[in-house]
């Protein structure tokens, strides 16, 4: 299950599109209204084990495009907006092996590209690029050549030096089966020209399946808030690529441990919380920033999103909806 926002009929107002993984894999977009979200329409993932979106304008037409991940089918799937919440029929490009994780942006040539994680032989995994040509369409996935030991399972594009261009920040490890064992944390600064320098590792003694970049202390810095089954931890930046040892904020660590899915102004103080879940629980909580760097943070129950224990990767992105969050739990979690 993955969820993604973006206003996908031009009315000025978020939607929201679900993607569910099972018998038949299918999206769902529902409408957002002044009365919350309505169901529009559904239909086909273009693929099998659909366990990402992403919302991002590929061709530049100033309507918002969908993109969707097969994991088991190993394929990403562009579906280009057409206005008015209809797409065109989809376009698939392979990726490779049991693909984890992808991230779109500009790698420096103006046009946007796909990064992605997938399987790439020898139990390791690798980092591989599909080059957009800025009209929605993109070159077949070309493979990036690194070092053992620094390829991630998860990833995200920011820029964490300040510089100006798109860096790539990842969690490990680099093995067939992502999450089971701590670390690393990968950071490979971005060259401007659609490739990036060589990684930067850091070990973890945490397992994390959440990568969320923020500036959270307001020093002009990109931070990153860490979280899986572990307390929701947060490493600040020094603005350089590089980040400071991990502090758990959010008072108890083991009455917090949970999957970090979103960060934004909760409260309306323009400082950016952090949204999750108890694991041990399934309930939500919002951790409100008590920013310069203080912890505890304070701490809002969110009310209970399952009646029992929830794994953190069973819940999908949050969508932060008018200061409503909207977790989606998978069924059965």
């Amino acid at each position: 299950m993955a969820v993604a926002k973006g206003d996908f009929n031009g009315d000025g107002k978020l939607d929201v599109a679900v993607a569910i993984s099972g018998g038949v894999d299918l999206i769902a977009i529902l409408y957002g209204g002044t009365n919350g979200l309505q169901f529009s329409r559904q239909f086909s993932s273009a693929g099998v084990g659909v366990s990402a979106l992403a919302v991002a304008d590929l061709n530049r037409d100033g309507i918002a495009d969908l993109i969707a991940l097969n994991g088991s089918s190993g394929t990403i799937a562009v579906f280009l907006g057409q206005g008015q919440g209809v797409f065109r029929q989809p376009v698939t490009y392979p990726v490779g092996s049991v693909p984890s994780s992808f991230a779109v942006g500009d790698l420096g040539t103006g046009k946007l590209d796909i990064v992605v994680s997938h399987f790439g032989g020898l139990n390791t995994r690798t980092l591989g690029v599909l080059r957009g040509f800025g009209d929605g369409s993109f070159q077949p996935l070309s493979d990036f050549t690194l070092p053992a030991g620094s390829i991630p399972a998860l990833l995200t594009l920011a820029d964490v030096n300040g510089d100006g261009k798109l860096d790539l920040v990842g969690l490990g490890p680099n093995t067939f089966v992502p999450f089971t064992v701590p670390g690393p944390l990968v950071v490979m600064l971005g060259s401007g020209n659609g490739s990036f320098q060589a990684p930067m590792v850091t070990s973890l003694d945490q397992l994390a399946a959440s990568i969320q970049v923020a500036d959270l202390n307001g020093d002009g810095k990109p931070d990153l808030i860490l979280a899986n089954t572990g307390p929701v931890t947060i490493r600040l930046g020094n603005g350089d690529g590089t980040f400071q040892s991990g502090a758990s904020f959010g008072g108890s660590t083991a009455s917090l441990n949970g999957l970090a899915t979103l960060v934004a102004d909760f409260n309306g103080d323009n400082k950016p919380d952090i949204a999750g879940l108890v694991t041990q629980t399934g309930d939500a909580f919002v951790l409100l920033n008590a920013r310069p760097g203080q912890a505890p943070w304070p701490v809002h129950d969110c009310g209970t999103v399952s009646d029992g224990p929830v794994h953190a990767r069973n819940v999908s992105v949050a969508v932060d909806y008018g200061r409503r969050v909207l977790l989606v739990v998978e069924a059965g979690g």
